[in-house]
C-alpha cells in the first residue's frame, strides 16, 4: 500500500520552484508555462493560485510578505494580499530564446537567478544573476546551458550540478557583501608512474586456431 496521498491535482505544465513559507505554513510552487504560482496550506488544505502576465521561472519569499518573482526576462515583486505587481528590474540583456529559470533568495538577502535556452538542443547561452533588494542586477557568470541553484546552508549558494555550474559565494555578515569565487578542480598529479615491462605471453595452439 502506498504511503503517498494526492492532495492537489494542480495539472501543471511544468511544476517547479517549491518554496516553504513557515510563517503561513504553506507550500508554494510555480507552473512555468501556465504562468502561475500555487499555494497549498498544510493545515486546512486551502488552495490559492495567482496568475502572471509571463512565464514564471522561479520565485522567493520577502520579509515583507511579498514574493520576488522571476518572469521571462525581468524580476518583479508580487504582494499576495493585494495581488499588486511591482517591477523590480529592467529586462536583462538575454537572447529572445532565453528565459529565467531556477532562482533562490541567498543568505545575503539578494535573489540569485539563472537563465536558460528554451530551444532543443539547448545552447550554452545561460547566465547567473544576482538581483539586490534595490533592483540592481549583477551578471555573475555566463555560457551555461542551465543554471540550477539551491541554498545548501546559510553561508553558501551553490549549484548541485557541477557539470553545468560550480560557483560558491562567501557571505560576510559584517560587510553584508557577497564575494564570488569559482571552485577549482583538484590539481592532477604530474608524477608519472613507472612503466612495468612484461614479457608477452606465447599464444597456444588452441588460441591461434580460434584467431584464424
Amino acid at each position: 500500500m502506498s504511503d503517498f496521498e494526492l492532495v492537489w491535482d494542480s495539472r501543471c505544465g511544468v511544476a517547479e520552484s517549491p518554496v516553504w513559507d513557515a510563517s503561513t505554513r504553506r507550500l508554494l510552487f510555480c507552473d512555468i508555462p501556465g504562468k502561475r504560482i500555487h499555494a497549498l496550506s498544510v493545515d486546512g488544505g486551502a488552495r490559492t493560485t495567482w496568475d502572471f502576465p509571463e512565464v514564471v521561472g522561479s520565485f522567493g519569499l520577502c520579509l515583507s510578505g511579498r514574493l520576488v518573482v522571476a518572469l521571462r526576462h525581468h524580476v518583479v515583486l508580487f504582494d499576495p494580499r493585494t495581488r499588486s505587481l511591482e517591477k523590480l528590474t529592467e529586462p536583462v540583456d538575454e537572447p529572445a530564446t532565453n528565459r529565467f529559470n531556477d532562482g533562490k533568495v541567498g543568505p545575503d538577502g539578494s535573489f540569485w537567478v539563472g537563465s536558460m535556452d528554451e530551444r532543443s538542443p539547448r545552447q550554452k547561452t545561460g547566465a547567473l544573476y544576482r538581483v539586490t533588494p534595490q533592483g540592481r542586477v549583477e551578471r555573475k557568470s555566463a555560457t551555461k546551458t542551465v543554471n540550477i541553484i539551491h541554498v545548501t546552508h546559510r553561508d553558501e549558494v551553490e549549484s548541485p550540478f557541477v557539470d553545468w555550474l560550480r560557483e560558491a559565494y562567501e557571505w560576510s555578515e559584517l560587510a553584508a557583501t557577497v564575494k564570488a569565487r569559482r571552485a577549482r578542480p583538484a590539481a592532477k598529479s604530474t608524477t608519472k608512474k613507472p612503466r612495468v615491462m612484461r614479457k608477452p605471453k606465447k599464444k597456444t595452439g588452441a588460441v591461434a586456431k580460434r584467431a584464424r
